[in-house]
């Protein structure tokens, strides 16, 4: 949290030009579903600019192969000539009192500020980019992506570049 902290600061400061891409998921998921985000970005409360990746693939491939592995990863990859990605940055956030005070009175569970920062900037990211907001948290993911790949292996003998041979 120190180093995230420092480096905000600088780049902030102007000491530093290069800028700090943190992904607040901590993991990857299958590009519909925005999980809760960790706290690292928002334990600062220092600006934020919020920005998402849309991988608009073919509904048989997608990038984000959740936990199959980098062999797989790569082989399925270049087995398409080009990726559609969408790039999409949002205005600058930063927290103010008014922020942390007014979600405070509909969500009276959650006591942390940065933990308040994070759910308003997650907020936003859903409906900017149509994602679903899920509370899974990141080992629960990871076991239902394994569960679902768990036949990929064979699957990959019978799917030669995304066609049936």
């Amino acid at each position: 949290m120190t180093q995230i902290n420092n480096r905000q600061s600088e780049f902030l400061d102007g000491t530093c030009k290069d800028v700090l891409m943190i992904y607040p998921e901590g993991t990857i998921t299958n590009g519909n579903y925005l999980l809760k985000f960790k706290k690292g970005a928002f334990y600062s409360h220092k600006p934020l600019k919020p920005v998402f990746i849309n991988l608009n693939m073919n509904e048989n491939f997608h990038l984000s192969l959740g936990c199959t592995g980098i062999f797989n990863h790569i082989l399925r990859s270049m087995c398409y000539l080009y990726h559609d990605i969408t790039v999409t940055e949002l205005p600058i956030m930063m927290p103010t009192e008014y922020m942390y005070r007014n979600y405070s009175k509909f969500h009276p569970e959650i006591k942390d500020a940065w933990e308040i920062f994070a759910e308003v900037a997650r907020e936003i990211v859903a409906r900017s980019g149509n994602f679903i907001k899920s509370d899974l948290n990141t080992r629960i993911s990871y076991e239902y992506e394994s569960h679902l790949l768990e036949s990929f292996p064979e699957k990959l003998k019978k799917i030669q570049c995304g066609k049936s041979i």
